[in-house]
């Protein structure tokens, strides 16, 4: 036993100092030991722990002196595991584990233990010591995750786990911006180099206070500043650079509009549009178009990047042209009154698969309501026919003549148009929008980056005119052309045709073609 040379109290074997007087006690010698026996000693090891289960010291024997050397307190993991990420952290968080178990825990120990304060004063003073010990605990915690390195880490780690909620949340964005978590992934994901550079920002931002990455073009991605927080730390900052999403149309007057998650759709009224910021990465957008009974959606995906990025779009309609053998009849939508003629209808949207049904009624000169012939919506030109109607019986009594006249005046400009490679010659001959338009149109145009040729119409024969059910007619050619080129040499041509027309407000209008070519000579 031993005790206090100054005040004889008894003293317990871990203290430093009485706690009665304040006298300080020298350290203690190792015991000598025989070199024979240093020699021959077994090493052993003897752990005793304190009442709270903490592993104070683990004695061996030296080889060289004998004596009892004192290891390092053996720790658990789950207490004292440290994931600074520098190495300056990790010494200050290893000499502050090392003073609360060599001081701050035998201190506390030899308190509850002593008689020399009252009990109240043994609490107030532990209190005090763990509140110290609660917020240097504190301290370095905050220290470490306001790290910015610490966070650059963090988010990486997000990527590399396939976190996108966790990701889009460890930054901060302008207040319009848009972000979809698995889009902004998405991006980061594919841009691996930025996960590296965050690294060297977050090094910058530490040491000067803000940094910034930029992409080859010189567009800002993502900044790092820092602002007080807590009246002592710092905050660090990471916020991402929106991307201004611009959409073009050739067609604004169609009353489209644009749309992308969550958000408010967007009037594609002007030829370039602002849609909106956005968190970069890949999103799909939805154009919608509607007119007066239908909408129609198409689906367009955009890889949004840089600080500002613009992408066009096509407005994939067909409007539909209504005609009526009585103009002031009222027309049917799958069985839903219109209120509206066929003239006064607008059909953008309406899809021509025959799933839609329209008909019209009028009232006949005795006053009674007569209906139209219903029809299957499949082409783009659709006139509306009534049994009755002396319209439509004087265009079924057409003389074939009419109609053989009328194809030789449009062979006549047709030769025109395709010598001069302008349409303009047979426009009008055709129903705007129709494929058979679209089909001549192309070919004749064709002709304008070629040299040296010429066609020459030899004959136009009308081989049989049928009348069909849907207020048009069948004509049926026979056609001879010559056609020199200088590259080509002299060609001979035959070929049998189908022309469809239709019956537009009076006038004939090709609404298809079909063309077989039944003889094909080289002349020259």
């Amino acid at each position: 036993m031993k005790k206090c040379p100054n005040c004889q109290r008894v003293i317990n074997g871990n203290e430093t100092f009485c706690i009665r007087c304040g006298t300080e006690f020298p350290e203690r010698d190792p015991a000598p030991v025989s070199s024979a026996k240093s020699a021959n000693s077994i090493r052993t090891s003897n752990q005793t722990r304190s009442q709270y289960g903490q592993a104070i010291a683990q004695l061996h024997n030296s080889n060289d002196c004998g004596a009892q050397a004192q290891e390092e307190p053996i720790r658990k993991r789950s207490q004292f595991h440290s994931r600074s990420t520098t190495s300056s952290q990790t010494n200050l968080f290893s000499k502050t584990v090392t003073f609360i178990q060599t001081k701050v825990l035998p201190a506390i120990q030899s308190l509850k233990q002593s008689n020399l304060l009252s009990k109240d004063k043994n609490i107030a003073l532990i209190s005090i010591l763990l509140t110290i010990l609660l917020l240097t605990g504190a301290h370095l915690y905050i220290q470490h995750a306001l790290n910015p390195q610490t966070q650059a880490a963090h988010i990486a780690k997000y990527v590399e786990k396939n976190k996108p909620d966790r990701l889009a949340a460890a930054f901060t964005y302008t207040e319009k911006t848009y972000v979809n978590p698995k889009s902004f992934y998405t991006y980061l994901h594919d841009n691996q180099w930025i996960l590296e550079e965050l690294q060297h920002a977050a090094k910058e931002a530490k040491k000067l206070g803000r940094a910034e990455i930029k992409d080859e073009s010189g567009n800002r991605i993502i900044s790092i500043s820092n602002q007080p927080f807590l009246f002592f730390y710092k905050k660090y900052e990471f916020r991402v650079r929106p991307v201004k999403a611009l959409v073009s149309t050739t067609d604004p007057e169609l009353g489209a509009t644009i749309t992308v998650g969550n958000k408010e759709p967007v009037p594609i009224d002007k030829d370039r549009v602002n849609v909106g910021y956005f968190a970069p990465g890949p999103y799909e957008f939805t154009i919608a178009y509607q007119d007066d009974y239908f909408v129609k959606e198409d689906k367009v995906e955009v890889y949004l990047s840089g600080e500002q990025y613009e992408f066009p779009i096509h407005l994939k309609l067909q409007p539909v042209e209504l005609t009526s053998d009585i103009p002031d009849a009222i027309v049917y939508i799958n069985g839903k009154n219109t209120k509206k003629t066929a003239e006064e209808i607008q059909l953008a949207t309406v899809p021509l698969d025959g799933s839609v049904e329209i008909y019209a009624v009028a009232t006949n000169e005795n006053g009674e309501k007569i209906k139209s012939n219903t029809l299957h919506l499949t082409k783009s030109a659709t006139h509306i026919t009534f049994p009755d109607a002396k319209s439509n019986r004087a265009f079924y009594e057409s003389p074939a003549t009419d109609a053989e006249t009328w194809i030789g005046i449009f062979r006549r400009d047709y030769e025109k148009a395709v010598n001069l490679a302008d349409f303009d010659y047979v426009a009008d001959y055709f129903i705007p929008g129709s494929p058979a338009e679209e089909e001549y149109r192309n070919f004749v145009e064709g002709h304008q980056n070629r040299a040296g040729y010429q066609y020459n119409f030899l004959s136009n024969e009308i081989l049989h005119a049928a009348i069909l059910s849907d207020n048009s007619i069948l004509i049926e050619t026979r056609e001879a052309f010559e056609y020199h080129s200088e590259d080509e040499g002299d060609w001979y041509y035959e070929r049998q045709k189908k022309y469809t027309l239709q019956n537009n407000d009076g006038l004939f209008k090709i609404a298809d073609i079909e063309s077989n070519t039944i003889k094909k000579e080289r002349r020259s």
